[in-house]
């Protein structure tokens, strides 16, 4: 499977840097270059990268001049284009970054002054469907409080009924809860995943490795 990526980065040494590093690397077919809002849609649009690498705390201008913040990026791919995995980073090593940013939709993050290596890894696991990935040198004993921050204790045994096939009778059934109540679970879970259907729900749970 071929692999491209686009990069939306403010940073243009920096982002060129990265992409001449990716470019070498067997698998990659192409590396696109953003810096403003307008061009990386337009790029998402022509070419249809499979990988988005966003940096969280760019500030993209659009054509009305004003200033989109990468973290907005981040939700608006992910609520628009289901077929791209989004790959957040930043310079900053705050863990807070990281949460925004797997809230926000986006399927990795990772720090930019990671090794091109570390890159390359973690674009190839994301193209293979991995789980959620979290590269940082201070991110991983916040990974498993991670789910918590986004889905409730409740919900999290929902979405996981509803990845066996359990119907909402079944469900309420199985919780000792009313109907209304798992259907007002079910909806909250759809909000907060960011997605119309519970398939849809099931499978980015799946795809952030939330399920048991």
């Amino acid at each position: 499977m071929t692999i491209r990526v686009l990069i939306i980065e403010d940073n243009v040494i920096y982002a060129q840097g990265l992409s001449k590093a990716l470019e070498e690397s067997d698998g990659i077919s192409g590396v696109y270059l953003a810096s403003n809002l307008d061009s990386a849609i337009d790029i998402i649009n022509r070419r249809l990268p499979n990988i988005v690498i966003v940096n969280v705390t760019s500030k993209l201008r659009g054509k009305e001049g004003r200033a989109y913040a990468g973290i907005s990026l981040i939700e608006y791919i992910c609520r628009n284009y289901k077929s791209i995995s989004v790959l957040a980073m930043s310079s900053s090593e705050d863990s807070d970054w990281a949460i925004r940013s797997i809230i926000a939709g986006a399927h990795g993050f990772i720090q930019k002054d990671a090794h091109p290596i570390e890159f390359l890894f973690v674009v190839n696991r994301l193209v293979k469907g991995g789980g959620a990935i979290l590269s940082s040198k201070r991110l991983n004993v916040i990974y498993g409080n991670l789910f918590s921050s986004v889905l409730t204790s409740r919900e999290k045994e929902v979405i996981n009924l509803m990845a066996k096939g359990y119907t909402n009778t079944e469900i309420a059934n199985k919780l000792g809860i009313s109907v209304g109540t798992v259907r007002t679970h079910v909806t909250n879970i759809l909000q907060k995943l960011n997605v119309h259907s519970r398939r849809d729900a099931v499978r980015e749970a799946e795809r952030r490795g939330w399920l048991d």
